[in-house]
């Protein structure tokens, strides 16, 4: 009788642990050709769980939604991890940070506070506040066009090394231990990386029109793809110690939640 008991009290140990390492902070909304999580190949509305890995093919897409309704896009041969996620309450989070690997990027925020979330990239780490990003994460190299909002970027362990972007349609690198100062984004810059680098500025019509922001693509739209990689523009100036001025919003723009901290 007291093996049973101790067979029985390890189980539930084992279902319990299991149940905590599972736990659900959003969903999947649309899966095209491939997408893979922990359990392997997912669905929609398969259930998406802190510390879990996504990942796509080389045609792949997926939208998913986190609880505090977060938004995020994985496009081709991309790869993140839902690092940190921690509740509050009222369908808010805490803490919400994603770590990216390789590929493209949607990330449109949720109704949590803007200290919440945070996008690590192997090169630095993005701060975001009420805020629309794509993102291109490839070897050694970043690259963000803010589409609404405003973000921090900060090099890796250097938190006085930052450039903040606060015009929608600007653009900036991290490679190299820098940051380029914010330009306007163009048909050349977009697809320096490949035309597959911002594939939702070139053409959104894959995606959920909730996830295709009132048609904001930039002056892009179907000009991407057009693109070689050949297409280069000015390499990312090294910004010094301290990080760039932040640039006043633009006329007309609202930044709410008051400064990046």
């Amino acid at each position: 009788m007291r093996l049973r008991a101790v067979v029985l009290s390890f189980v539930a140990i084992l279902v319990l642990a299991s149940g905590a390492a599972a736990e659900q902070v959003g969903k999947a909304l649309s899966i095209r050709t491939i997408v893979t999580g922990a359990s392997g190949e997912l669905k929609r509305a398969d259930p998406v769980s802190r510390d879990e890995q996504l990942k796509t093919n080389n045609t792949g897409l997926g939208q998913f939604q986190f609880l505090d309704g977060t938004k995020l896009v994985l496009g081709p041969n991309s790869s993140i991890v839902v690092d940190k996620y921690v509740l509050g309450s009222g369908n808010t989070v805490q803490k919400l940070a994603i770590n990216t690997t390789k590929g493209a990027f949607r990330w449109i925020s949720g109704k949590s506070p803007s200290s919440a979330y945070e996008i690590a990239t192997p090169v630095g780490t993005i701060g975001v506040r009420g805020t629309a990003v794509d993102l291109y994460v490839g070897d050694e190299v970043a690259m963000l066009v803010l589409l609404t909002g405003a973000v921090r970027w900060c090099l890796p362990n250097q938190q006085g090394d930052c450039v903040i972007v606060d015009r929608p349609c600007d653009f900036v690198i991290a490679r190299g231990g820098a940051i380029s100062a914010p330009e306007r984004v163009s048909s050349a810059a977009a697809t320096q990386f490949g035309s597959d680098a911002f594939p939702f500025l070139g053409n959104n019509k894959r995606l959920l029109p909730s996830f295709r922001l009132s048609r904001v693509n930039c002056g892009l739209g179907g000009k991407t793809r057009e693109g070689s990689n050949r297409d280069t523009i000015p390499g990312p100036q090294r910004e010094p110690k301290g990080g760039s001025q932040p640039q006043q919003p633009s006329r007309g723009q609202t930044l709410s939640d008051g400064p990046l901290q």
